[in-house]
């Protein structure tokens, strides 16, 4: 059995599973992303989508909750499709307090069945 250690939503799912087949990948270890690169028409889409989620990482835009909230539902629902083929693993926004970081545990990483918990991405500084 060969296991992907780290992929991230790819849209459409299907696309995914395609390119997993065609590299002989049984199953991915596979990780929520805030925004889809493959999703972009040009460069510049790509570049924008980059500094936004950088922003975010700052904490200069947005919500990291919500838009970690937003991406597990993307996660989930691949995992949902594809059970035999990916392994899921969740994304905690880093900076809350404790108890709000336990909850988000509960609520986003248990509840939907996540295997553990990766890639503690912190802003730049």
């Amino acid at each position: 059995m060969i296991i992907d250690g780290h992929s991230h939503v790819t849209l459409p799912v299907q696309e995914h599973i395609k390119a997993m087949d065609a590299a002989g990948i049984d199953k991915t270890v596979l990780f929520s992303t805030a925004f889809h690169p493959e999703a972009a028409k040009n460069f510049a889409e790509v570049k924008s989508s980059m500094e936004f989620l950088n922003d975010l990482l700052a904490g200069k835009k947005g919500s990291m909750v919500e838009e970690r909230q937003k991406a597990v539902l993307e996660l989930r629902d691949a995992i949902r499709q594809y059970p035999d083929r990916y392994i899921g693993f969740g994304a905690v926004p880093a900076g809350l307090e404790r108890k709000p970081t336990l909850q988000y545990v509960d609520e986003t990483i248990q509840k939907n069945n996540l295997a553990g918990m990766g890639e503690f991405t912190l802003g730049s500084g």
